[in-house]
């Protein structure tokens, strides 16, 4: 498995006052920062997204070549999960439409061969 600290780069929060930034605020009650990372998905399955109650958005894309599965579940199997198809595939989950399960831990396994991901977390600060 890849150590976290290489996988996850911080991006710095937004000036107080800009626009996005106060909406941010008013939508999910608080400042928040963007987490970005870049998880290589193989056959195995992989932890891509750990617990984090203090998540409020995430967003999964599949920049590889073959198809990907994402799930809840650790077991996971790319036919019983949820499908993300190469080169462009996207993935999210929102806490005001989603509820806590936004807040939880996210599997991914690739179809055939090694697949890049983009995943950027919303987190509140």
């Amino acid at each position: 498995m890849i150590p976290r600290s290489r996988l996850l780069r911080q991006v710095d929060p937004a000036p107080t006052g800009a626009t996005a930034a106060t909406f941010s605020e008013n939508r999910y009650g608080g400042p928040i920062t963007h987490v970005l990372s870049s998880p290589a998905v193989t056959t195995t399955a992989q932890r891509i997204l750990v617990n984090n109650p203090k998540r409020v958005h995430w967003l999964v894309v599949n920049r590889g070549a073959n198809n990907i599965a994402v799930d809840f579940n650790e077991e996971l199997t790319y036919a019983g999960s949820f499908p993300l198809g190469a080169e462009g595939g996207v993935a999210s989950s929102d806490v005001e439409e989603d509820g806590e399960t936004v807040a939880r831990p996210l599997w991914a396994i690739s179809q055939a061969g090694t697949n890049s991901l983009r995943v950027l977390e919303v987190v509140r600060v």
